[in-house]
């Protein structure tokens, strides 16, 4: 006999800036479980209806992880961004978007890889946002993207996670 099954209402909202410079937030909420966001370095290529390979990885282990939905924000929220030089890949409503995201989250997921330890530019902006979110008392809130190791933080795409997530909190 078989067996029909429908599919589940996905909701997806992007925020970006009037030009399409910048994009803020994509969100994905399928239940009312609670939201998570996560922060990797900069926006993927996907949009309302295309994801790229680091969306679906996210949206994948975000729903096996039991979650209802996620917000993905970056530390860099220009589309094309020049690699050489950060220092205008991001701008003040990103910092105010990130915020808004992590308060209406149970967790904020750091996703962001090995980046930040081989380029200073990079090591500030993710300094600057963890000032942004201690001085807004939510650092409580950060996890990080992890392996069954737990030695480091993992970008979606790495190897190590692309089937399981772990996470772990942040050590001050």
């Amino acid at each position: 006999m078989a067996k029909k099954q429908s599919s589940v209402d996905i909701k997806i909202e992007i925020i970006e800036s009037s030009n399409k410079h910048h994009r803020y937030v994509l969100s994905k909420q399928w239940s009312n479980k609670p939201m998570v966001t996560v922060l990797t370095l900069y926006p993927s290529s996907s949009n309302l209806v295309e994801d790229d390979m680091t969306m679906m990885l996210i949206t994948n282990n975000i729903h096996k992880l039991g979650y209802g939905g996620f917000y993905s924000v970056n530390l860099f929220s220009k589309y094309k961004i020049d690699k050489k030089n950060y220092l205008k890949a991001t701008n003040v409503d990103n910092d105010d978007h990130i915020l808004e995201c992590v308060k209406e989250s149970s967790e904020v997921i750091f996703a962001y890889g090995s980046l930040p330890f081989k380029n200073k530019q990079v090591a500030q902006r993710l300094s600057d946002v963890y000032t942004l979110l201690e001085n807004s008392q939510l650092n409580e809130r950060i996890k990080y993207l992890t392996d069954k190791h737990q030695e480091n933080c993992f970008h979606p795409l790495a190897s190590q996670v692309r089937e399981k997530w772990y996470t772990m909190k942040r050590e001050e």
